[in-house]
C-alpha cells in the first residue's frame, strides 16, 4: 500500500548503542524496508558478512527454497523431499519447508559426518547421504525406500543421476 513499507525480511546496519549487536554491524530482521526501523532484540540477528559474498544473499535462501517447494515442485502431504546441498543457504531452509508443507519424510545431502550430524538434529530432515562414504544411488535408495517424490537439487552431478 502506498505510505507503507515493503514487507520482507531485510538486512541493514544496526545503529543502537547496544552491545550486541553493536552499532554497525550488519542485522537482519523481519519488520520490512525502511529507513529505520524499531525492533525488538529478540528478532534482530547479526549477520556475519563474511558468511556469503554479499550481504543481501541473507535475504533469499528462504524464499528460494519456499518458492521451490511450494509452487515449483508443488510438494504434497505424505511425500518424501531429497534435497541436495543440505547444509547450504537453501538446503538449510529446504527440510523445514518441506516438511510444513506436509511431506512425511526429508532426506538431505552433504559432504561430511561432521555436517550431517548437524543436519539429522535438525527438524525437516530423517536421514542424510553423505557423498564420498559410497555410491549416492545406493545411498539414497536405503535412505528414501519408497522412493522421491521431489527433488529441490542445488548441486547437480551423481545427485541429480541418483534421483531419477
Amino acid at each position: 500500500m502506498p505510505g507503507q513499507a515493503l514487507w520482507g525480511s531485510v538486512v541493514g546496519e544496526s545503529r543502537w548503542p547496544r552491545r550486541r549487536p553493536r552499532p554497525g554491524d550488519p542485522v537482519h530482521h523481519p519488520y520490512g524496508w525502511r529507513e529505520f526501523a524499531l525492533a525488538p532484540g529478540s528478532v534482530v540477528r547479526r549477520i556475519d558478512p563474511d558468511a556469503l559474498p554479499t550481504l543481501a544473499a541473507h535475504l533469499s535462501q528462504g524464499a528460494t527454497a519456499r518458492g521451490a517447494l511450494r509452487r515449483a515442485a508443488e510438494v504434497r502431504p505424505g511425500g518424501t523431499v531429497f534435497v541436495t546441498g543440505a547444509a547450504r543457504g537453501v538446503g538449510r531452509s529446504g527440510g523445514r519447508i518441506a516438511r510444513r508443507l506436509g511431506a512425511r519424510r526429508g532426506v538431505g545431502d552433504t559432504g561430511s559426518e561432521r555436517k550431517a550430524v548437524r543436519l539429522r538434529a535438525e527438524p525437516g530432515y530423517d536421514d542424510i547421504v553423505v557423498r564420498g562414504a559410497g555410491p549416492v544411488a545406493r545411498r539414497l535408495r536405503r535412505a528414501a525406500p519408497d522412493g522421491i517424490d521431489v527433488l529441490l537439487d542445488a548441486v547437480g552431478g551423481e545427485r541429480l543421476a541418483a534421483a531419477r
